[in-house]
């Protein structure tokens, strides 16, 4: 019984209890984990006080198993007053990505940031600068814009100015977690060089890194050597300029690039657009483990069901039934990763009520069968 009590309570930080995934709700992860740590040590203690009385001669089996009952009730309601409290900060948060001010350098108009730290749980933000990040350990989820993803070792972006984004990932013990991040404005090579004929692939390449761009191949491979040798300490600023043009002309040219932003919208021409698709967003991903109704997005949107399905092809590339799906097996990767839960439950609770459903979009998505999934990434964790 108490490990199972164990299990949910485990389960309900990671998404059961409330709509959605705590990791998909990109917050202060600390904040997360404290109040996660919170709830797990009630329920060591009150496991550790029940398993005690399991020896307790002078009660009954009846009494034994009434204060079984009473003291996990006692314990699912702290651990759901918890829960709440952890549910309406990332909510807070999630609406409301954080603006970062990068700092300045007087000298070269790059920054350079070499991050080593236990885990990645950087909230969701934008800034204005665009973005190269790679990630030379560590392995979670990564969130550009509408777009969630599994994220490993190589992993290698470029987002764009103001797109918001962070990377996810849980402590473990003995596996710290380190990433190259060179941030940089669009004017970094002059104001009027993206207007010239010769920066116009580079204008194009900004652009379209406003959705977000994973690189992949021997794409990913030279510019990550590229990238790392910019952060050379002999690299004098004039180098790491030049640098850096080479490798964004690179990635310009290549066809080694896919966009990660489940979006293909085009941008909205009023503001009742923007907060049509933001309270669409919100609903879908609020309650993606839910059954989600196309109407009630609709009628969140102010549109008419046809409407709607219009509205919703045309700025996010994909009928509303299909993006839902891949919300949900994005959900159920986690939970493959993380978990030791069977493919049937891990179906439920990412929001499949059918698991031949979720075995055929699994697939569709993924290429593999969930179990399949599950035994690869295990092989490549024990590489690591």
């Amino acid at each position: 019984m108490f490990p199972r009590l164990a299990l949910n309570v485990n389960a309900g930080l990671a998404g059961k209890e409330f709509p959605g995934n705590w990791h998909a709700l990109p917050v202060a992860a600390t904040e997360v984990q404290q109040k996660g740590a919170d709830v797990r040590e009630l329920t060591r203690s009150a496991a550790t006080c029940l398993q005690a009385h399991q020896g307790d001669t002078f009660l009954s089996g009846a009494k034994k198993h009434r204060l079984r009952v009473f003291a996990m009730s006692g314990i699912i309601t702290e651990v759901t007053h918890r829960l709440n409290g952890i549910q309406q900060t990332m909510y807070a948060r999630r609406r409301n990505p954080t603006l970062e001010l990068i700092p300045k350098d007087p000298v070269l108009p790059l920054t350079l940031i070499d991050l080593r730290a236990s885990c990645f749980s950087y909230p969701w933000h934008h800034h204005p600068e665009l973005e190269l990040t790679l990630i030379l350990q560590g392995r979670g989820l990564r969130y550009v814009g509408d777009s969630i993803k599994e994220f490993e070792s190589g992993d290698l972006c470029l987002i764009g100015a103001g797109t918001p984004h962070c990377w996810l990932s849980e402590p473990v013990a003995g596996r710290p977690v380190r990433a190259m991040v060179l941030q940089f404005p669009s004017t970094v090579f002059g104001a009027g060089f993206l207007d010239l004929q010769v920066g116009r692939p580079i204008r194009d390449l900004f652009e379209k890194a406003e959705r977000g761009l994973s690189l992949d191949g021997q794409l990913n491979s030279r510019v990550a050597d590229r990238l790392q040798s910019v952060f050379l300490p002999r690299r004098s600023p004039l180098d790491r300029l030049g640098q850096l043009l080479q490798l964004l002309a690179d990635i310009a040219q290549s066809k080694e690039v896919s966009v990660l932003s489940l979006s293909t919208m085009t941008q909205p021409e009023s503001p009742s657009q923007v907060a049509s698709m933001r309270r669409t967003l919100a609903y879908v991903h609020e309650n993606a483990t839910r059954n989600i109704s196309q109407r009630d997005a609709a009628r969140l949107a102010g549109l008419s069901p046809a409407g709607f399905s219009r509205f919703f092809s045309r700025h996010f590339g994909k009928p509303f039934v299909a993006y839902v799906a891949e919300v949900r097996v994005g959900q159920a990767c986690r939970l493959l990763l993380e978990d030791e839960l069977g493919i049937a439950e891990i179906a439920e609770r990412a929001g499949f009520n059918n698991l031949a459903n979720f075995n055929r979009r699994f697939r569709l998505l993924k290429g593999v069968t969930p179990s399949e999934y599950r035994r690869m990434a295990r092989t490549m964790g024990a590489g690591d």
